[in-house]
């Protein structure tokens, strides 16, 4: 990881329930490819939890992932990518360079998902992102903001924007 990584696109998603928020996460995880890194942002209660679910789901993985807020990582097998889950709630800024995180970012046959990424930003600059932003907009409904840093992120930003555009129509 060397260099720093431009913000290539930014998408817009909409979701008017968990159910529509699983759905995304669906998408982006059917068309994952192995490496890829995945930050998540927003309050408690968002649906940064759901989204990791649904892709896991999409993944195949052997368990459906809980909070990993006690253990701050949880690794679930998936049928052809492992999935890597970080929850970085409790975690200080300062104590992140001390947990080895970036040997999981871009690794072979896998993919990394932060909630609560912002300690572990110190490596962000330097890796293919995909940085889902939660916003929520009325009730159920979320505004979900996808910034795609590097080729590879924008390709499956791009892809699964597409793909939710003609869901919606």
């Amino acid at each position: 990881m060397t260099g720093k990584i431009k913000v290539l696109n930014t998408f817009k998603f909409k979701t008017a329930s968990e159910a529509e928020t699983f759905r995304l996460a669906e998408l982006f995880g059917e068309k994952i490819k192995s490496g890829q890194t995945i930050s998540l942002k927003g309050m408690i209660g968002v649906g940064k939890t759901i989204f990791v679910k649904g892709l896991a789901k999409a993944l195949k993985c052997d368990r459906s992932p809980i909070s990993a807020s006690f253990s701050l990582m949880k690794m679930y097998k998936g049928a052809k990518l492992k999935l890597n889950h970080f929850d970085l709630f409790r975690l200080e800024d300062d104590e992140a360079p001390y947990l080895g995180m970036e040997e999981y970012m871009g690794e072979d046959e896998s993919v990394s998902v932060f909630e609560w990424g912002s300690p572990a930003s110190y490596l962000y600059d330097r890796t293919e992102l995909i940085e889902l932003c939660f916003d929520l907009s009325g009730g159920d409904n979320r505004t979900i903001t996808v910034r795609a840093k590097g080729a590879k992120s924008k390709d499956l930003a791009g892809k699964v924007y597409q793909l939710w555009r003609k869901k919606k129509k």
